[in-house]
């Protein structure tokens, strides 16, 4: 007996409809990652495979340092970056026409900093470090990547110490985090003091001992007492007006890879992350050379942590850093706080 036409039509539309969404081309983003905790649910996302999932054709662009991110988002090499909420704001008012999209990463429970320096320094105390210096040496500063976040929560530190501040005298610019990280390691009498975030500090503390013998690291301060600002996305206007879609796709994979993250246990991302983690922190890395790997322990040792929810960057947090850019005199005027942010992509 022959089917009714009618019966085999909507199964032919929705086989066809089937076809059509699998064939639909991905759009294409392009960002760069730091160096950074925070970019975790990004990195893990793109090896899980969810952001072609959700129809985006992500291109992770690697970049060595602060710097050349920076000038690619300039000239329009990649659409967006991760990156602190200092760089964030300085960008905007430095010409580039951009806005913060959502938070990255806060930290909950404790800190992602310290201040660290080692036994054969000579430094026993930030007040080593801070005295008055000859003429022409720095190694009494301490290494940071300068307007940064990390030199923020530094300056928030110090001032709670009763050091001055606003003052570059304090500290040694390093725009690349892995670079200082490794120079610290070796030329400890030069590079007396850094301030590092997560992994390197625990890598440093747990196998620079195992590296060079006789080191040891000393923490200074854990920032325990200093309150974390987020880090931030951010997109190029002209990506936000072409991509949206893209953009949008890009943030529902961004939330399915932070609950996935949040949900997996920690040994299955241990055995799924060890490469992700040296390509993110240790670029560069043979890692066909197993002797140049850090140590699969280091992740392990790491307290890799929970990611809340994505939000918009608060006009509190906001104000205060504007203020601290004013007040160090590093910017000459403000930028308003609905001039450089959006709710598009996450609400209120």
């Amino acid at each position: 007996m022959t089917r009714p036409q009618w019966f085999i039509a909507p199964f032919a539309i929705i086989i066809l409809f089937s076809m059509l969404a699998a064939a639909e081309p991905l759009l294409h983003l392009r960002i760069s990652l730091p160096p950074d905790i925070g970019a975790l649910p990004i990195a893990f996302g793109q090896d899980w495979g969810l952001f072609t999932e959700h129809g985006v054709d992500l291109q992770i662009i690697p970049l060595a340092d602060k710097q050349s991110r920076v000038a690619a988002l300039r000239v329009g090499k990649i659409d967006g970056m991760l990156t602190d909420l200092p760089t964030a704001i300085l960008l905007a008012l430095d010409g580039i026409d951009l806005a913060i999209t959502s938070t990255a990463f806060l930290p909950q429970t404790y800190s992602q900093l310290a201040l660290l320096t080692q036994r054969h320094a000579n430094v026993t105390s930030i007040s080593d470090l801070l005295g008055e210096p000859e003429a022409g040496d720095e190694r009494h500063r301490i290494h940071l990547p300068r307007l940064s976040g990390i030199h923020f929560q530094t300056d928030r530190l110090l001032y709670q110490l009763g050091y001055a501040i606003g003052t570059d005298t304090n500290y040694q610019d390093w725009p690349d985090m892995l670079a200082m990280a490794t120079t610290f390691a070796v030329m400890p009498t030069w590079v007396r003091a850094v301030v590092l975030p997560e992994p390197y500090i625990t890598y440093l503390i747990n196998f620079l001992p195992e590296l060079v013998y006789g080191a040891e690291i000393i923490i200074l301060s854990d920032f325990a007492t200093v309150e974390p600002i987020p880090s931030v996305i951010v997109f190029r206007r002209d990506s936000l007006e072409e991509k949206e879609e893209a953009i949008a796709r890009f943030y529902t994979a961004y939330r399915a890879a932070i609950a996935r993250l949040n949900a997996t246990p920690l040994d299955e991302l241990l055995d799924e992350g060890i490469d992700i983690a040296i390509a993110m922190f240790f670029p560069g890395i043979d890692l066909a050379d197993p002797d140049a790997i850090p140590p699969a322990e280091m992740l392990a040792a790491v307290n890799i942590p929970y990611f809340g929810a994505l939000g918009r960057v608060g006009r509190p947090t906001f104000t205060t850093v504007m203020d601290w850019l004013i007040a160090g005199e590093y910017v000459r005027q403000r930028i308003d706080y609905a001039e450089i942010t959006t709710d598009l992509f996450i609400g209120e």
